[in-house]
Protein backbone atom coordinates (compact mmCIF):
# COMPACT_ATOMS: atom_id res chain seq x y z
CA UNK A 1 0.00 0.00 0.00
CA UNK A 2 1.43 3.28 -0.61
CA UNK A 3 0.17 6.82 0.86
CA UNK A 4 -1.70 9.54 -0.26
CA UNK A 5 -2.54 12.68 1.55
CA UNK A 6 -5.93 14.20 2.21
CA UNK A 7 -6.83 17.58 1.96
CA UNK A 8 -10.32 18.76 3.36
CA UNK A 9 -8.48 19.86 6.66
CA UNK A 10 -6.51 22.36 4.45
CA UNK A 11 -9.89 24.02 3.49
CA UNK A 12 -13.18 23.47 5.86
CA UNK A 13 -13.00 23.08 9.58
CA UNK A 14 -12.95 19.10 9.12
CA UNK A 15 -13.01 16.19 11.32
CA UNK A 16 -14.60 14.49 14.34
CA UNK A 17 -11.60 14.78 16.73
CA UNK A 18 -10.34 18.33 15.16
CA UNK A 19 -10.13 20.78 17.35
CA UNK A 20 -7.66 22.88 15.89
CA UNK A 21 -9.70 24.25 12.93
CA UNK A 22 -8.03 24.36 9.54
CA UNK A 23 -3.74 24.54 9.26
CA UNK A 24 -2.19 27.34 9.25
CA UNK A 25 -0.71 27.83 5.74
CA UNK A 26 2.98 27.90 7.45
CA UNK A 27 2.07 24.16 8.89
CA UNK A 28 0.56 23.06 5.36
CA UNK A 29 3.68 23.94 3.56
CA UNK A 30 5.39 21.94 6.31
CA UNK A 31 3.27 18.91 5.64
CA UNK A 32 3.64 19.37 1.97
CA UNK A 33 7.82 18.82 2.99
CA UNK A 34 7.37 16.06 4.90
CA UNK A 35 5.12 14.03 1.92
CA UNK A 36 7.90 15.11 -0.79
CA UNK A 37 10.53 14.55 1.97
CA UNK A 38 9.25 10.96 2.19
CA UNK A 39 7.61 9.84 -0.66
CA UNK A 40 3.80 10.08 -0.24
CA UNK A 41 2.41 9.85 -3.68
CA UNK A 42 -0.65 11.23 -4.10
CA UNK A 43 -2.75 14.04 -3.15
CA UNK A 44 -6.11 13.62 -2.94
CA UNK A 45 -8.83 17.22 -2.75
CA UNK A 46 -12.14 18.06 -4.14
CA UNK A 47 -13.58 21.62 -5.60
CA UNK A 48 -16.11 21.47 -2.84
CA UNK A 49 -13.15 21.34 -0.03
CA UNK A 50 -13.09 24.85 0.40
CA UNK A 51 -9.86 26.34 -0.71
CA UNK A 52 -7.78 23.26 -1.06
CA UNK A 53 -7.36 23.02 -4.46
CA UNK A 54 -5.65 26.93 -4.13
CA UNK A 55 -3.08 25.97 -1.36
CA UNK A 56 -2.17 23.11 -3.00
CA UNK A 57 -1.39 24.83 -5.80
CA UNK A 58 0.60 26.88 -3.90
CA UNK A 59 2.79 24.71 -2.12
CA UNK A 60 2.90 21.88 -4.83
CA UNK A 61 5.95 22.44 -5.96
CA UNK A 62 6.87 22.57 -9.83
CA UNK A 63 9.04 19.39 -9.97
CA UNK A 64 7.40 16.38 -7.68
CA UNK A 65 6.07 13.20 -7.87
CA UNK A 66 2.68 13.88 -6.75
CA UNK A 67 -0.41 12.16 -8.49
CA UNK A 68 -3.64 14.85 -7.80
CA UNK A 69 -6.92 13.21 -7.52
CA UNK A 70 -9.92 15.53 -7.47
CA UNK A 71 -13.39 15.45 -7.52
CA UNK A 72 -16.40 16.61 -9.58
CA UNK A 73 -19.38 18.49 -8.13
CA UNK A 74 -22.50 17.05 -6.93
CA UNK A 75 -25.31 18.18 -8.96
CA UNK A 76 -28.87 18.72 -7.20
CA UNK A 77 -30.61 18.14 -10.98
CA UNK A 78 -32.83 15.04 -10.81
CA UNK A 79 -31.87 14.61 -14.83
CA UNK A 80 -28.33 15.49 -16.09
CA UNK A 81 -28.73 17.65 -18.88
CA UNK A 82 -26.58 20.49 -21.13
CA UNK A 83 -25.98 22.83 -18.01
CA UNK A 84 -24.67 19.67 -15.58
CA UNK A 85 -22.09 19.18 -18.53
CA UNK A 86 -21.25 22.56 -18.79
CA UNK A 87 -20.99 23.09 -15.12
CA UNK A 88 -18.60 19.80 -14.91
CA UNK A 89 -16.30 21.10 -17.65
CA UNK A 90 -15.76 24.58 -15.61
CA UNK A 91 -15.46 22.71 -12.25
CA UNK A 92 -12.71 20.72 -14.42
CA UNK A 93 -10.84 23.74 -15.85
CA UNK A 94 -11.29 25.64 -12.69
CA UNK A 95 -9.15 22.38 -10.10
CA UNK A 96 -6.47 22.82 -12.81
CA UNK A 97 -6.01 26.30 -12.81
CA UNK A 98 -5.97 26.42 -9.21
CA UNK A 99 -3.94 23.29 -8.63
CA UNK A 100 -1.29 24.72 -11.42
CA UNK A 101 -1.39 21.43 -13.08
CA UNK A 102 -2.16 20.53 -16.83
CA UNK A 103 -3.33 16.85 -15.80
CA UNK A 104 -4.76 14.98 -13.13
CA UNK A 105 -3.61 11.40 -11.89
CA UNK A 106 -7.52 10.86 -11.84
CA UNK A 107 -11.18 12.72 -11.32
CA UNK A 108 -13.17 11.18 -8.79
CA UNK A 109 -17.46 11.39 -9.68
CA UNK A 110 -17.72 13.28 -5.77
CA UNK A 111 -21.62 11.66 -5.42
CA UNK A 112 -21.86 8.22 -7.31
CA UNK A 113 -26.00 8.78 -7.69
CA UNK A 114 -24.76 11.22 -10.55
CA UNK A 115 -24.09 8.51 -12.44
CA UNK A 116 -27.24 6.88 -11.83
CA UNK A 117 -29.74 9.51 -12.23
CA UNK A 118 -31.54 9.76 -15.85
CA UNK A 119 -28.78 10.91 -18.26
CA UNK A 120 -25.78 10.52 -16.00
CA UNK A 121 -24.42 8.42 -18.62
CA UNK A 122 -23.74 11.84 -20.24
CA UNK A 123 -21.33 12.85 -17.19
CA UNK A 124 -19.40 9.43 -17.49
CA UNK A 125 -18.91 10.62 -21.59
CA UNK A 126 -17.72 13.41 -20.77
CA UNK A 127 -15.12 11.85 -18.32
CA UNK A 128 -14.32 9.53 -20.98
CA UNK A 129 -13.71 12.84 -23.41
CA UNK A 130 -11.18 13.96 -20.48
CA UNK A 131 -9.66 10.65 -20.83
CA UNK A 132 -9.04 11.01 -24.24
CA UNK A 133 -8.13 14.49 -24.49
CA UNK A 134 -5.47 13.33 -21.91
CA UNK A 135 -6.55 15.54 -19.07
CA UNK A 136 -7.08 12.90 -16.79
CA UNK A 137 -5.38 9.56 -16.97
CA UNK A 138 -8.23 7.80 -14.58
CA UNK A 139 -11.88 7.75 -14.22
CA UNK A 140 -13.26 7.40 -10.54
CA UNK A 141 -16.01 7.32 -8.18
CA UNK A 142 -16.15 7.73 -4.46
CA UNK A 143 -18.28 5.34 -2.63
CA UNK A 144 -19.64 4.43 0.49
CA UNK A 145 -21.06 0.83 -0.14
CA UNK A 146 -20.96 -2.26 -1.55
CA UNK A 147 -24.35 -2.03 -2.83
CA UNK A 148 -23.87 1.71 -4.65
CA UNK A 149 -20.35 0.32 -6.22
CA UNK A 150 -22.07 -2.64 -7.87
CA UNK A 151 -24.86 -0.68 -9.29
CA UNK A 152 -22.14 1.82 -10.70
CA UNK A 153 -19.57 -0.98 -12.03
CA UNK A 154 -22.12 -2.95 -13.74
CA UNK A 155 -23.23 0.12 -16.18
CA UNK A 156 -19.65 1.86 -16.25
CA UNK A 157 -15.88 1.21 -16.93
CA UNK A 158 -14.21 2.63 -13.95
CA UNK A 159 -10.38 2.73 -13.39
CA UNK A 160 -10.50 3.93 -9.68
CA UNK A 161 -12.50 3.30 -6.85
CA UNK A 162 -12.15 5.29 -3.52
CA UNK A 163 -14.00 3.56 -0.58
CA UNK A 164 -13.79 4.00 3.13
CA UNK A 165 -12.32 1.22 5.00
CA UNK A 166 -11.74 0.86 8.95
CA UNK A 167 -12.03 -1.46 11.17
CA UNK A 168 -15.01 -0.43 12.34
CA UNK A 169 -16.45 -0.33 8.94
CA UNK A 170 -15.49 -3.44 6.93
CA UNK A 171 -18.42 -3.43 5.11
CA UNK A 172 -16.27 -3.76 1.78
CA UNK A 173 -14.49 -6.56 3.34
CA UNK A 174 -17.44 -8.65 3.15
CA UNK A 175 -17.94 -11.34 0.36
CA UNK A 176 -14.45 -10.94 -0.95
CA UNK A 177 -15.52 -7.93 -2.80
CA UNK A 178 -12.37 -6.31 -2.57
CA UNK A 179 -11.03 -9.42 -5.04
CA UNK A 180 -13.96 -8.85 -7.19
CA UNK A 181 -12.82 -5.36 -7.72
CA UNK A 182 -9.27 -6.41 -8.64
CA UNK A 183 -10.86 -8.95 -11.32
CA UNK A 184 -11.72 -6.08 -12.74
CA UNK A 185 -8.35 -4.26 -12.41
CA UNK A 186 -9.58 -1.55 -10.13
CA UNK A 187 -7.43 0.75 -8.49
CA UNK A 188 -8.83 0.53 -4.80
CA UNK A 189 -7.83 3.97 -2.79
CA UNK A 190 -8.67 3.56 1.24
CA UNK A 191 -10.08 6.63 3.13
CA UNK A 192 -11.52 7.46 6.48
CA UNK A 193 -8.91 4.64 7.81
CA UNK A 194 -8.82 6.44 11.07
CA UNK A 195 -12.45 7.36 10.85
CA UNK A 196 -12.34 11.30 11.70
CA UNK A 197 -9.27 10.74 14.52
CA UNK A 198 -11.98 8.93 16.97
CA UNK A 199 -9.47 5.68 15.85
CA UNK A 200 -6.27 8.17 16.39
CA UNK A 201 -6.83 9.70 19.05
CA UNK A 202 -7.78 9.05 23.10
CA UNK A 203 -11.53 10.03 23.83
CA UNK A 204 -13.13 10.41 26.80
CA UNK A 205 -15.74 8.42 27.52
CA UNK A 206 -18.73 9.99 26.55
CA UNK A 207 -17.55 12.05 23.63
CA UNK A 208 -17.98 9.46 21.05
CA UNK A 209 -20.81 9.99 18.18
CA UNK A 210 -22.58 6.88 19.01
CA UNK A 211 -22.96 4.98 22.03
CA UNK A 212 -22.03 1.11 19.80
CA UNK A 213 -19.05 3.18 18.74
CA UNK A 214 -18.16 3.42 22.16
CA UNK A 215 -18.51 0.27 23.55
CA UNK A 216 -16.62 -1.31 20.46
CA UNK A 217 -13.54 0.63 20.94
CA UNK A 218 -13.17 0.31 24.15
CA UNK A 219 -13.26 -3.25 24.17
CA UNK A 220 -10.43 -2.50 21.34
CA UNK A 221 -8.53 -1.02 23.30
CA UNK A 222 -8.66 -3.85 26.00
CA UNK A 223 -7.40 -5.77 23.17
CA UNK A 224 -4.78 -3.86 21.57
CA UNK A 225 -3.33 -3.36 25.28
CA UNK A 226 -2.62 -6.89 25.53
CA UNK A 227 -1.10 -7.29 22.79
CA UNK A 228 1.12 -3.94 23.23
CA UNK A 229 0.08 -2.04 20.19
CA UNK A 230 -1.59 1.50 19.90
CA UNK A 231 -4.65 1.88 18.33
CA UNK A 232 -2.98 4.06 15.70
CA UNK A 233 -0.86 1.24 14.94
CA UNK A 234 -3.60 -1.14 14.66
CA UNK A 235 -5.79 0.80 12.12
CA UNK A 236 -3.49 1.71 9.74
CA UNK A 237 -2.19 -1.97 9.90
CA UNK A 238 -5.38 -3.33 9.16
CA UNK A 239 -5.55 -1.63 6.14
CA UNK A 240 -2.14 -1.76 4.83
CA UNK A 241 -2.14 -5.36 5.30
CA UNK A 242 -4.92 -5.81 2.67
CA UNK A 243 -2.93 -7.05 -0.53
CA UNK A 244 -5.88 -5.28 -2.25
CA UNK A 245 -6.10 -1.76 -1.20
CA UNK A 246 -3.25 0.14 -3.52
CA UNK A 247 -3.60 3.20 -1.44
CA UNK A 248 -4.40 4.28 1.93
CA UNK A 249 -5.55 8.28 1.93
CA UNK A 250 -5.04 10.39 5.30
CA UNK A 251 -5.59 13.34 6.49
CA UNK A 252 -3.72 15.38 9.34
CA UNK A 253 -3.38 18.62 10.58
CA UNK A 254 0.10 19.04 10.90
CA UNK A 255 3.48 17.26 10.04
CA UNK A 256 4.05 15.03 12.96
CA UNK A 257 0.75 13.27 12.42
CA UNK A 258 2.30 12.73 8.74
CA UNK A 259 4.94 11.47 9.85
CA UNK A 260 3.87 9.32 12.61
CA UNK A 261 1.70 7.59 9.97
CA UNK A 262 4.76 6.87 7.74
CA UNK A 263 6.54 5.67 10.18
CA UNK A 264 3.85 3.30 11.28
CA UNK A 265 3.04 2.46 7.61
CA UNK A 266 7.07 1.11 7.62
CA UNK A 267 7.38 -0.81 10.86
CA UNK A 268 6.57 -3.94 11.49
CA UNK A 269 3.72 -5.51 13.49
CA UNK A 270 2.11 -8.74 14.03
CA UNK A 271 -1.38 -8.85 12.04
CA UNK A 272 -3.96 -9.22 14.33
CA UNK A 273 -7.76 -10.47 13.73
CA UNK A 274 -10.07 -7.77 14.27
CA UNK A 275 -13.30 -8.78 12.70
CA UNK A 276 -15.12 -8.98 15.38
CA UNK A 277 -14.57 -4.79 16.27
CA UNK A 278 -16.56 -3.96 12.71
CA UNK A 279 -19.92 -2.50 13.07
CA UNK A 280 -22.12 -3.04 9.45
CA UNK A 281 -25.10 -0.26 9.96
CA UNK A 282 -24.43 2.86 8.20
CA UNK A 283 -25.44 5.03 10.69
CA UNK A 284 -22.79 3.90 12.94
CA UNK A 285 -20.08 3.65 10.27
CA UNK A 286 -20.49 6.57 8.18
CA UNK A 287 -19.81 9.81 9.21
CA UNK A 288 -22.28 11.92 7.80
CA UNK A 289 -25.28 10.03 9.76
CA UNK A 290 -23.70 10.64 13.40
CA UNK A 291 -25.21 14.14 13.92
Amino acid sequence: MKLGLGTVQFGLDYGYTNKNGIPTEKEIKRIFDCALKNGVSYIDTANLYGNAEEIIGKFLPNKNHFKVITKTPKFSAKIIGTKELKDLEESLSSSLNKLKINKLYALLVHSPKDLLKDNGELIYKKLVEFKDRNIIKNIGISCYSQQEVKKIIARYNIDLLQIPINILNQNMLESNFLDFLKEKKIEIHARSILLQGLLAEEIKKGMYPKKVIEEKVVNLKKYLKEKKISMIQASIKFVSQLNQVDVGVFGVLNDKQLLEIIEIHQSNIEKISLQKYALFRDENVNPSNWN
